[in-house]
């Protein structure tokens, strides 16, 4: 069962709500608002959600109050009754989201991509910039920076934003101190997928933990710890236009101090992902909750849409036989981040 209540300080008092609080605020909504990730196989056939402003000044919270009817199957493995009500207190700023409708307070792509550059800025690039060269000084090490999500959290737009910033301070001066590495790339192509015991499931299921090459990206991200001051390392990207990877898209020269990964498993601690250790070799991983769950689907439709091709009724399928599937999975592993953004850090 829920907490009858989560309890989140003000703003002005503290800092942000306590981590497992703004968990359970994010897992409770997008329970509620019957999201395909949260709800799998349960019918529901009438949500109401609304968020109320309490108007007493010196109390500075939102109750929201969910009003959920004729709720059938399993929730994440809880059974609800047809109707329940979750009262959760939010910051006093919180905006209005009825009928499962994205937030209009979801923080842009700009701001949570400028929060990561000061992050990373403040803590693994302050120091001077000749001590990476010539690998001089053998105790500074290269940092891995992990972004996660969920499909269509905004991760990759994100991380090119921080990437970005990060390359315009100090007059430019950082440019060569940074550099990306997306998972993308780690896919297995089309022909490997078609070499495999069942290949029509796997090309149904691409982008599930499965399709990616988890030992050649472990073996990469060692390579690019090892290399700094030494080698130029190169890394393969994703082409959309030819449907698979492609070789040395991304070059991370031996200046770079900082590696900002993304990907969708970076926190994954099962299978080959455990045993690659691919969770281990990222300094520091945070995972990006912005926005609920049913919006980030919502994008992945459009992009298979207009970017894929496929018709409104086969997106549809596919979000539901593969990505709210390996969205429940990538939600799950968020147990494991450094920090999860949400909403709450914005506003």
């Amino acid at each position: 069962m829920w907490p009858s209540a989560v309890r989140m300080k003000h703003a002005g008092a503290n800092e942000g709500a306590p981590l497992h609080a703004r968990k359970n605020l994010r897992f409770a909504c997008d329970s509620v608002c019957g999201h395909s990730v949260g709800v799998r196989t349960a019918e529901v056939s009438k949500v109401q959600v609304g968020f109320a402003a309490c108007t007493a000044p010196d109390t500075a919270r939102v109750a929201n109050t969910a009003q959920v009817s004729a709720v059938r199957g399993r929730v994440h493995g809880r059974r609800f009754a047809s109707t329940q009500r979750q009262r959760c207190c939010v910051r006093a700023n919180a905006r209005v989201v009825m009928q499962g409708k994205p937030p209009s307070g979801s923080p842009t792509v700009e701001q949570v991509g400028d929060m990561i550059a000061r992050h990373v800025l403040e803590t693994y690039l302050s120091g001077p910039l000749d001590q990476l060269q010539n690998g001089a000084d053998q105790k500074c090490k290269r940092v891995l920076f992990g972004i996660c999500g969920v499909p269509g959290a905004g991760k990759s737009s994100t991380c090119e934003r921080a990437f970005r910033t990060l390359g315009k301070l100090d007059n430019g001066r950082l440019r060569d101190r940074v550099a990306m590495l997306p998972m993308d790339g780690f896919h297995f192509s089309r022909s490997e997928l078609d070499a495999m015991e069942d290949p029509t499931s796997m090309h149904a299921r691409r982008g599930a933990e499965f399709t990616f090459n988890a030992a050649s990206f472990a073996q990469k991200l060692q390579e690019v710890r090892d290399a700094v001051g030494e080698k130029t390392v190169k890394a393969p990207g994703f082409d959309h236009a030819l449907k698979d990877p492609s070789p040395d898209v991304h070059v991370i020269p031996p200046s770079v101090q900082v590696v900002l990964v993304e990907g969708n498993y970076l926190l994954l601690d099962t299978g080959l992902w455990r045993s690659c250790k691919v969770r281990q070799m990222c300094d520091e991983v945070w995972f990006l909750d912005v926005c609920p769950v049913h919006v980030a689907l919502s994008r992945v439709k459009r992009r298979l849409i207009t970017e894929i091709g496929l018709t409104e009724s086969e997106a549809d399928k596919r979000i539901r036989d593969n990505d709210s599937l390996n969205a429940v999975q990538i939600l799950d592993s968020r147990k494991h981040a450094d920090r999860v953004v949400t909403m709450a850090d914005f506003f």
